[in-house]
Order: C-alpha cells, then sequence, then structure tokens
C-alpha cells in the first residue's frame, strides 16, 4: 500500500513523506505534505486499497540546527 501510494505520488513538490500511523487501534496511512491545496487533495486518494490515507500538513522539513 505505501509504496503503491509512494509510487503515485513521486515527483510531487508537496510530498514530505509516507507513512503507516496507528491511533487507538486504527492503522492507516499518512501523507505529510507542505500544506493542504486543492492539487494536494485532488491526487492524494481517501483509501489505498481497504487502508485509509490520511493526509497532514506539516509544512517544510529542514535538518536540526540549519537556519535559513
Amino acid at each position: 500500500m505505501k509504496s503503491e501510494l509512494g509510487r503515485r505520488l513521486a515527483g510531487t513538490k508537496w510530498l514530505r513523506g509516507i507513512g503507516l500511523a496507528s491511533e487507538e487501534g486504527d492503522y492507516h496511512v499518512k501523507v505529510n505534505v507542505e500544506a493542504l491545496t486543492p492539487e494536494v487533495l485532488a491526487a492524494v486518494p481517501a483509501q489505498c486499497g481497504s487502508v485509509q490515507v490520511r493526509i497532514e500538513a506539516i509544512g517544510d522539513i529542514h535538518a536540526r540546527g540549519k537556519k535559513h
């Protein structure tokens, strides 16, 4: 599931990461993005196979200790 979604979203500039997550026993695929935009909402499916996909806007990612 995660690999399939990764291939589908590869090359998008807003993607920050894809992982598996659990919240109160509910497992889902979590897609981290720069911001929730219409493009993101159109590209990321609600489900991948039978697993729910959740999107979280996390902004830019920077290495620790680096100032930008």
